[in-house]
């Protein structure tokens, strides 16, 4: 019998993509071992391009819904697909999570992808040249960091510039940079000389940002030749956006009626500023949108109620509803300084704040031994894919302060790690950290952090021999130790006896 190995086509893998017809058609994605299509809800020219690009083709355009009459087969797999453009492959674009939108079938959204010459004659017109009026100022600037910073008398920052930079450059901030340097207060800067900052093409400035408008938005205002009057100031093509809060919380419980803490050290009264916040997923920044229609998880929260504030108004409370951010990822604190006005939301200064789906059911003691079980609650996102692991910082555990991570055990809501701790210092209290949806799986996109509550502190104390005190002063304890109980200052450790849990009486990271 002889077979034509030619015509046998392979089978298709994870995340391969499809059209109904050549080049045009409906979008199919195989997700599962099964063919499914995609949901044109914010489905736009960006995700074609990246679509088009994964099956082999130079660029493409969005088509929209109900332009292919054939009727899509299997799930709709992907919904509200939110592509810059520079990804390899569709699945690696922010999305809604595989089978996770309410479309319907006839939402499935058709592409129509081009190649070679075919994506330089799109919309090909002739006119002849004319003067606009318009002034482009061309500028060699690549990048500025950072983008968000507080008042300082001396705020550094870090420029990018391939070409036209020197030592005779100076920049400064203005709110256009049509206003001159030191023009009206909380406007602009002064200039300042760009340094060289080490590497080719990286230079420092350093500005007085003390006097700036809090909640504004800067444009980097660029004078590549500095005192000489060859070159003009231009907008360098950069905004820095000045900040009002810096967010205290760690981490939130992915659930309603969560509290996040911010500070402010200037320009906060509860009587007569409008500030709004809100949380972002921090891939989105705060520029992400509120899609009322968009379901679980969404990019960002509703506007966070005031709950309360200090009586010096330096620490504000905000109540949020989390319950629809999605459990494993970052977010950031989104400010808006003028409320319902016309400003922009900024982002605050500070960590982000962890969306956490855990809860730590462990604080008391553990020992630098192997085998220590930490035990947790899980309503949502983890699975037995799931890690759990102790540090004292879960964006970067280091040898030494860290244990390696193990799976979850157990049935939601549940669950239990069990971890080797002879690694970690005795002394401290240590964060139990997630990543819940694992380093290795398929779709892994989700970020490790803590859980909401106090972690387990490791001690060096392996017992004490002293059964009971006296109400009396200088009362003898007898310990035993099974790591080094010296102190790291005073060269002792010191101890106390209290009704209360140890628990309350140190934050993770601390020496007790």
């Amino acid at each position: 019998v002889g077979v034509d190995c030619a015509q046998v086509a392979a089978p298709p893998v994870e995340g391969q993509l499809r059209l109904s017809g050549g080049s045009r058609g409906r979008l199919d994605v195989y997700h599962d071992e099964q063919w499914g299509t995609v949901c044109s809800r914010g489905f736009d020219d960006s995700d074609a391009r990246v679509a088009c690009r994964q099956l082999g083709y130079c660029c493409g355009v969005s088509l929209g819904s109900g332009t292919d009459p054939l009727m899509g087969l299997g799930p709709v797999w992907l919904g509200y697909v939110s592509c810059v453009g520079f990804e390899q492959r569709l699945e690696y674009c922010p999305h809604v999570g595989w089978a996770n939108s309410t479309c319907a079938r006839s939402e499935d959204v058709a592409i129509d992808c081009l190649d070679g010459p075919s994506c330089l004659r799109r919309s090909v017109h002739v006119y002849s040249p004319g003067d606009t009026g318009l002034r482009i100022y061309v500028s060699g600037v690549t990048s500025v960091t950072p983008e968000a910073v507080q008042r300082s008398e001396a705020q550094g920052f870090f420029i990018s510039c391939g070409t036209g930079c020197s030592k005779d450059s100076s920049a400064y901030l203005a709110t256009s940079c049509e206003m001159a340097a030191g023009g009206p207060d909380g406007a602009s800067t002064n200039s300042a000389s760009l340094e060289p900052a080490g590497s080719l093409g990286l230079w420092s400035l350093t500005l007085d940002t003390s006097n700036l408008s809090l909640g504004t938005y800067f444009r980097l205002c660029l004078d590549a030749d500095g005192n000489n009057t060859e070159l003009s100031v231009g907008d360098a093509g950069f905004e820095v956006y000045l900040q009002v809060l810096g967010v205290d919380t760690r981490v939130v419980l992915a659930a309603p009626l969560q509290e996040v803490q911010a500070n402010c050290s200037a320009g906060c009264n509860v009587s007569s500023t409008p500030l709004q916040v809100f949380l972002s997923i921090a891939n989105f920044g705060c520029r992400a949108p509120l899609d009322e229609a968009q379901p679980a998880p969404v990019k960002r929260t509703h506007v966070a109620e005031l709950s309360a504030a200090s009586s010096t108004d330096s620490l504000w409370r905000f109540v949020v509803d989390a319950s629809g951010l999605e459990a494993g990822a970052r977010a950031v604190l989104c400010e808006d300084f003028d409320g319902p006005g016309p400003g922009r939301p900024g982002l605050a200064a500070g960590r982000y704040v962890y969306v956490s789906g855990t809860v730590v059911a462990t604080s008391e003691t553990l020992r630098r031994r192997p085998l220590q079980e930490v035990k947790l609650e899980c309503t949502v996102g983890c699975s037995a894919v799931s890690l759990g692991f102790l540090a004292t910082s879960c964006e970067d555990p280091t040898f030494g302060r860290s244990t390696a991570p193990a799976n979850f055990q157990g049935v939601k809501p549940f669950f239990s790690v069990t971890l080797d701790a002879t690694r970690l210092e005795a002394g401290f209290r240590y964060l139990l950290c997630v990543d819940l949806d694992g380093p290795d799986s398929v779709s892994a996109r989700l970020q490790s952090g803590p859980s909401v509550g106090i972690g387990p502190f490791v001690a060096g104390v392996a017992a004490s021999l002293t059964p009971s005190v006296l109400a009396l002063p200088d009362q003898h304890v007898a310990l035993t130790c099974s790591a080094d109980c010296r102190g790291f200052s005073a060269g002792v450790s010191s101890i106390f006896l209290s009704y209360e849990p140890c628990a309350t009486q140190t934050e993770p990271g601390t020496y007790s």
